[in-house]
Order: C-alpha cells, then sequence, then structure tokens
C-alpha cells in the first residue's frame, strides 16, 4: 500500500467527521499522488536505460567468463598431463633396480 493509499484513508475519515482540515487534506492528497506517480514513472524510467546500459557489459562478463573458463580448463589439462608424466617417472624410478653399493 502506497503512502498516498494511507494518507487518502486519513482524508475519508476527516472527510466523514465533517472535519475542517478535510478539504486542505484532500489537495493535499491530490498533490501527494500525483507526485508518487511521477516518482513511480521517474524510477521506471530510469530502471528501463540502466537495463540498456548494462546489457553490453553484462555481454561482455559473460564473454570474459566463457575466455577464463577456457583458460583455466586449459590450464588444468596441462596440469593433468604433467602431474601423469611425473607419476610415470616416478613408476619408473621405483621399477628400477637399487644400486649395488
Amino acid at each position: 500500500m502506497s503512502i498516498a493509499n494511507d494518507f487518502h484513508a486519513l482524508v475519508v475519515k476527516l472527510q466523514n467527521e465533517g472535519h475542517h482540515l478535510a478539504d486542505e487534506a484532500h489537495k493535499l492528497w491530490d498533490r501527494l499522488r500525483g507526485d508518487e506517480t511521477a516518482l513511480a514513472t521517474e524510477v521506471g524510467a530510469d530502471t528501463r536505460k540502466i537495463a540498456v546500459d548494462a546489457g553490453p557489459l553484462v555481454a561482455e562478463v559473460k564473454a570474459d567468463a566463457a575466455s577464463i573458463g577456457g583458460d583455466v580448463a586449459q590450464e588444468a589439462k596441462a596440469m593433468g598431463a604433467e602431474a601423469v608424466a611425473d607419476a610415470k617417472a616416478a613408476a619408473a624410478d621405483i621399477q628400477k633396480p637399487a644400486p649395488q653399493a
């Protein structure tokens, strides 16, 4: 519920009671409702502009993430191959007979 709606409930109450400030309160409610609508319109426009402006940035971040992911995958593959080579070398060293002293 908006502030304008809450204030309108007060205006209705004042009008029902015949309060001397009911007319003034109603004018204020009209103004508040207009200000609230204008603000909502402005925020909506700003939100759309931000979404449009953010589009290229989002695409760039996605491209960078894909590139980084590819780099990480290549590095992991290279490290895996190096680990396999080290394991094979260690296995070959273990299979060699111990030198006689």
